[in-house]
């Protein structure tokens, strides 16, 4: 017997937690202000449901084959050091940084020499808005098939129908599902719409990458089932009154997470800085009081950076050292 189940839950903007009523302070993470209501409906409960469901599909260790990995290199040599040697099919890769910091300008560029076909579903940008960013990057003409969708049932359905090389999602917070009876950007709409990609990518092997906003502390918006369900968290630091950004990996199922990429932030896009030391010791003066130049570990590579010890007067009774 099918039983429609109509009912309202209040989660935790900050940490997914669930309670049956509203309160002001969530227990799980102890901030103030982030409990909201959520309205849960379209959903069914079968008592047989466990009875009548078919047996997995079962494999057999020993034949497959995990020493190979077919990775898709971009040509960017520090986007694919970061991945961990280039694109894995049917990964699905989350990129976060703030607005404005080079996210879709970095992914248009790796697009240029990855094997059509290419999908790119926006929801906050026209077709003739990413194609005049093309052209100042003096792309060329991208092997690109675009949609404003932001209905993840029709994005993943468009991904089984046309089997794509890789897919951009720009941006997980303007998807919305119909299953979720709340707005798009909501925590359940990017827990539902991320599951629903996840399905996708690991279904037809297709590698999906997801663009997020960050928060004001510097993660990614939504709750942390995102990044749980996710092959690899991408961030993308720096800052906008900068040239410089580097690429860094918190979570790599396929890789390393000590790798830092470097790019430069110029009029045609992003460009490689294959030699950072050389550029971040460009400006330095041995002879200045209070400097001192030391190497530091990235992962493989070693880093020349200068360390700078500054003084100011102080006006309390004794100085201070921090």
């Amino acid at each position: 017997m099918t039983k429609q189940l109509r009912d309202t839950i209040f989660t935790c903007s900050a940490c997914d937690a669930q309670y049956p009523k509203w309160e002001g302070r969530c227990r799980g993470c102890g901030k103030w202000g982030t409990v909201s209501e959520l309205r849960i409906t379209n959903y069914e409960l079968r008592k047989d449901a466990t009875e009548k469901a078919p047996p997995a599909e079962l494999i057999e260790f020993k034949a497959i084959d995990a020493t190979r990995f077919p990775r898709i290199e971009t040509g960017i040599g520090e986007f694919d050091r970061v991945l961990g040697g280039g694109i894995v099919p049917g990964s699905l890769v989350l990129i976060g940084g703030a607005p404005g910091i080079g996210k879709s300008t970095l992914l248009l560029q790796a697009l240029a020499k990855i094997k059509p076909p290419i999908l790119y579903f926006s929801g906050e940008e026209s077709a003739s808005q990413i194609k005049s960013r093309a052209e100042r990057l003096s792309l060329g003409s991208l092997p690109i098939q675009f949609a404003q969708e932001t209905n993840i049932e029709r994005v993943a359905a468009t991904i089984d129908k046309v089997a794509p090389t890789l897919t951009i999602i720009d941006s997980i917070q303007t998807l919305k599902s119909e299953e979720v009876g709340s707005p798009a950007g909501s925590i359940n709409q990017i827990s539902v719409s991320c599951a629903k990609l996840m399905e996708a990518a690991k279904r037809g092997n297709h590698s999906i990458f997801i663009i997020g906003h960050i928060t004001k502390s510097g993660v990614v918006a939504g709750p942390k089932t995102l990044e749980h369900l996710v092959d690899t968290v991408l961030y993308l630091e720096g800052d906008k009154n900068h040239f410089y950004r580097l690429l860094r990996s918190v979570k790599n199922r396929f890789g390393t997470t000590d790798e830092v990429g470097v790019f430069e932030m110029t009029d045609t896009g992003m460009d490689e800085v294959k030699n950072p030391s050389l550029a971040f010791m460009a400006d330095f003066d041995a002879s200045a009081p209070g400097t001192v130049t030391t190497v530091v570990m990235e992962g493989t590579r070693p880093f020349l950076v200068e360390i700078q010890a500054l003084t100011s007067k102080t006006f309390f009774g004794y100085p201070k050292r921090a």
